[in-house]
């Protein structure tokens, strides 16, 4: 079995500099999801147009978490300057043992 992540290491690594023939490969595959999904589809466990409502719910429910998560960051500091979190969502960081 040979393994591999189809973007590298990180943001940075570019495997098909090192690995350019394996890397092709990778490439020329299509992904999990579409094997998967026209798997079911074959098989008959869903329609076509199941999964494509399937996809569009997912890439909304996507959106939204990202649209939100944009809305709560509220204004970024200055640069350099230390944002403090606000009561509500500060955290202790100690562990508190009951005495036995």
């Amino acid at each position: 079995m040979i393994c591999y992540r189809k973007r590298g290491h990180n943001e940075t690594d570019n495997p098909s500099f090192t690995q350019p023939l394996m890397y092709d490969l990778v490439e020329a595959k299509r992904s999990t999801r579409k094997v998967y999904t026209e798997s079911l589809i074959a098989r008959g466990d869903i329609t076509m147009e199941e999964a494509e409502a399937a996809l569009r719910d997912y890439q909304q429910q996507l959106e939204r978490v990202f649209t939100g998560d944009q809305d709560a960051a509220g204004p970024a500091g200055e640069p350099g300057s230390v944002l403090k979190p606000s009561p509500r969502t500060a955290r202790s960081t100690t562990r508190r043992c009951r005495p036995r």
